[in-house]
């Protein structure tokens, strides 16, 4: 079984509640309390402390789905001013959780059931499932296919930091990291409907329409010229609408060459997901094209930066028979097909740099 390694380093929150999604290590997780108020909402984070209502500033929630064993998980305090953290651990049964902030008691049916937890009150000191601290030892069995989370609760009013080491399960030949296959699903509350690219005069255009949103926060245009390293060019605000929104990003000074685009999607309690990613070629000392709508009703329009001098067009029907033929100027040019039936055609562009070949749908 691989490890899961997701490591995340020196994540700063101000919220009461933040969810870490799926089980993982996170190095250098910074607690942000000093402004925030006792007993946030309606989150269950605490309910295993006090007298109702439980008294506490700030959790984090992982979540995980077991294949069987006994979990454990460390939780370290890394700076020596007197943190305190404390955990709860809970199921839910073999329904899957949300994974949102804030957790309740009725997010499935029958809702979260609290298995163990640990209040030791002992500053600068490691804690958590499957470990023995101030409040005992404490073995965590799990059943397979049963979902689980994992509350730390920060009661103090302190900023501090602390580390979550590697999540395992037992099943008794020994400790093993929990995988990809253990991690519940995210839904964000966005769903886009399209993501799509074009280019003019060198510039990279990128659009995405998003059917709703709803506590979304925002996307991040991500750009590549590997398609594995992408990196962050443009944070892009949501608009929070109730029904279908347009966004568009302009990248001027792409690299030339082989171009990844994808859109980072990130909502208000910091879940993340992907869109697909956009691969494209990028010459700008070649002329550039731009051929709409495809399908195409009547008008194909022929758009072509860049050019030096003039392209012949020549327009081919299904059975390779030549229909069209005429010159291209560097601009806006067009071609009626309005009377040609509908079927599947082959546009060819023939220019000092070469020839480009496009189909053509009616």
């Amino acid at each position: 079984m691989t490890a899961l390694l997701l490591f995340s380093l020196g994540k700063s929150f101000s919220q009461t509640c933040v969810s870490l999604d799926c089980a993982a290590a996170h190095t250098g997780v910074v607690t942000n309390t000093t402004a925030l108020t006792d007993q946030p909402g309606n989150d269950i984070g605490g309910a295993c402390f006090a007298s109702p209502p439980a008294t506490y500033r700030q959790v984090f929630w992982e979540f995980f789905f077991s294949t069987g064993g006994t979990f454990a998980q460390t939780f370290t305090p890394t700076l020596a001013d007197g943190l305190d953290l404390d955990w709860s651990f809970l199921s839910i049964g073999t329904t899957a959780p949300s994974v949102v902030c804030p957790v309740t008691g009725a997010q499935a049916p029958g809702g979260w059931a609290v298995l163990d937890c640990s209040n030791a009150n002992t500053a600068n000191v490691a804690t958590g499932p499957g470990t023995t601290d101030g409040s005992g030892t404490h073995i965590i069995p799990t059943i397979a296919g049963h979902y689980y989370a994992i509350a730390i609760v920060v009661s103090q009013s302190i900023n501090s930091q602390f580390d979550i080491g590697i999540p395992t399960l037992d099943n008794g030949g020994g400790p093993v990291a929990l995988t990809g296959a253990n991690c519940p699903s995210t839904i964000l509350p966005v769903k886009l409907s399209s993501f799509t690219s074009s280019v003019n005069n060198c510039v990279v255009n990128l659009n995405w329409t998003a059917l709703s949103e709803s506590d979304f926060k925002d996307y991040e245009v991500q750009y590549s010229n590997d398609g594995a390293s992408f990196h962050t060019i443009a944070d892009i605000a949501a608009s929070n609408p109730n029904t279908n929104e347009n966004y568009s990003y302009q990248h001027t000074n792409p690299q030339q060459g082989k171009l990844f685009y994808r859109l980072k999607m990130v909502d208000l309690d910091g879940h993340v997901e992907y869109s697909k990613t956009i691969a494209m070629k990028l010459d700008c000392s070649k002329a550039q094209t731009l051929v709409y709508p495809n399908p195409v009703i009547d008008i194909l329009n022929v758009n072509i930066t860049n050019l030096q001098g003039v392209m012949t067009a020549k327009l081919f029907d299904n059975n390779g028979k030549l229909i069209y033929t005429g010159k291209m100027m560097s601009g806006s040019n067009t071609i009626n097909m309005s009377t040609c039936p509908k079927g599947m055609y082959l546009l060819q562009l023939i220019g000092n740099d070469g020839v480009q070949n496009m189909k053509i749908a009616k």
